[in-house]
């Protein structure tokens, strides 16, 4: 039985119900769609809305927050005594270094567990989250000392994950669902965490509840402790909440400038830390006052997730006193009916109605890769390939649409479906998918010309969103494109394109 967070009014923590409602309109900013938001302070929820059709029960994706789920695993190892941050990687991965036959440098030779935990490891570049990812990063050379300089490193904290199973017998999942979950009030079947096809399990696949991560904060703002359990040693969270590398070198906003922990970022507010994910995953810890701040948005980079931190600083945590104020039952009630009715800006509706429907019908795709399929990081490289399901289609071969006034049903290989509505409301549905576990959209249409048809299809588990274009030619063939765009940005990352003909 998951135990309950305690819930209370905003001003019995020390800020008022009107300046509660304030930072829940100013966190609505032109740069970010809001998706879900819990606030605490001293282990009472004080502050929670979710943005419809997003929700209290959808797993949203972590990206990088999924960091700091694999380095607690770490911490958990390191207390149950079964791994050390001193350990070096040549020890702990030298039958791979052997079978493999890889020459290492020095440096490489020096190069620690603590090493790969605070992104110093010494690496000039980042290597390929490919089907060989593990091998690649093991010949990745080092070429700087370890411990010298940051680098941001997302294979390194997948290898984090590689470690606790070499340790454990068990993938981080697992291990966690034994070690942490039950103890911090998280069910396991709330959450996804994709495989790599190899079988391992990292973190750029961790989909979690708002109130997980939240959860996840309250543990170290604890010092490890949860419930009256101390989980994880407290001066590995005491070190976990500790600067130890510089950051000054990474581009963006002041907040990441501030160092680096234990796979979480100092903020720029006194006291402050947070786990970070892509596109404004967050939870904020700020110990010494015991507030937590979990967000899950989808913000273009860098403007939104910086503007929403300091949103959270400006308008929240400056907010609240330190001692409870007077209540306000009015102030209250109106917070409480703003915080109820929240829901996502819908799509513009479709205000252009073609003669006829040059549409309806079955397609084969001749040449190309356009597909539904999201995945696309920045730069075009489709990050989740390697989590896809190896059992279905990876690229669309054949595809229906069925138009009506209302609605146009995309139906991919015939398996997966896509109702988008022609009048921009939203509506979810759930569709197969090649990424497992994750089913949840909702898609909107809309027609640019009489020969071009577009659908933005939306993924309630994250910020993802695919722009499907089909166009008649003249010619009589279709030309079928696929952008995976920044929420708010026309500007695609990424757009792939088809040629198919109607059969």
């Amino acid at each position: 039985m998951i135990q309950q967070l305690e819930r209370t009014r905003p001003e019995k923590i020390g800020i008022s119900a009107a300046k509660a409602k304030k930072f829940l309109e100013m966190v609505q900013h032109e740069k970010t769609e809001m998706h879900g938001i819990m606030a605490m302070k001293d282990g009472k929820v004080f502050l929670e809305t979710w943005w419809a059709p997003f929700g209290r029960e959808f797993p949203h994706s972590c990206h990088s927050m999924g960091k700091s789920y694999t380095c607690t695993a770490i911490g958990i190892a390191c207390t149950e005594g079964l791994l050390s941050m001193d350990a070096r990687i040549a020890d702990l991965f030298s039958e791979e270094i052997k079978r493999w036959n890889i020459q290492q440098t020095p440096e490489f030779e020096r190069l620690l567990v603590r090493h790969v935990v605070t992104m110093s490891n010494g690496m000039e570049h980042m290597s390929e989250l490919s089907d060989d990812w593990i091998r690649l990063y093991l010949e990745n050379p080092v070429i700087y000392e370890p411990g010298s300089r940051f680098l941001y490193n997302t294979a390194g904290s997948c290898m984090l994950a590689v470690l606790v199973k070499k340790v454990t017998g068990k993938d981080v999942f697992t291990y966690l669902s034994e070690k942490l979950f039950p103890y911090i009030g998280v069910d396991p079947a709330s959450m996804v965490w994709l495989k790599f096809h190899d079988g391992n399990i990292a973190e750029p696949g961790c989909f979690s509840l708002t109130e997980n991560n939240l959860r996840l904060g309250m543990l170290y703002a604890g010092g490890g402790a949860f419930g009256g359990k101390q989980i994880i040693d407290p001066q590995w969270i005491r070190d976990a909440l500790s600067v130890h590398i510089a950051t000054d070198d990474m581009p963006g906003g002041d907040d990441l400038h501030c160092g680096y922990g234990y796979q979480l970022w100092r903020c720029n507010y006194p006291g402050a830390w947070r786990f970070d994910g892509g596109q404004g995953q967050y939870c904020i810890i700020l110990p010494e006052r015991n507030i937590l701040v979990a967000i899950n948005e989808g913000g273009v980079e860098p403007y939104g997730p910086a503007k929403t931190l300091e949103i959270v600083y400006r308008f929240l945590l400056d907010e609240i006193g330190d001692a409870p104020i007077q209540e306000n039952d009015e102030a209250w009630r109106d917070f409480l009916e703003y915080e109820q009715s929240r829901q996502v800006k819908p799509d513009m509706p479709n205000h252009f109605l073609p003669v006829g429907d040059c549409f309806s019908g079955s397609y084969r795709v001749l040449e190309g890769t356009a597909t539904p399929w999201i995945g696309v990081s920045p730069g075009g490289y489709n990050f989740f390939e390697s989590f896809y399901d190896v059992t279905k289609k990876k690229e669309m071969t054949d595809f229906t649409l069925e138009v009506s006034p209302e609605v146009v049903t995309l139906t991919v290989d015939g398996y997966a479906s896509f109702i988008a509505r022609f009048d921009g409301g939203i509506t979810v549905h759930e569709t197969d998918s090649v990424l497992p576990g994750l089913r949840r959209t909702y898609s909107t249409a809309a027609y640019a010309d009489e020969n071009t048809l577009v659908l933005r299809i939306h993924w309630i588990s994250g910020w993802f969103v695919t722009k499907m274009t089909f166009r008649k030619e003249e010619n009589g063939t279709y030309r079928v494109s696929a952008s995976k765009n920044i929420l708010n940005e026309q500007r695609p990352w990424f757009t792939d394109y088809s040629t198919a003909i109607r059969v």
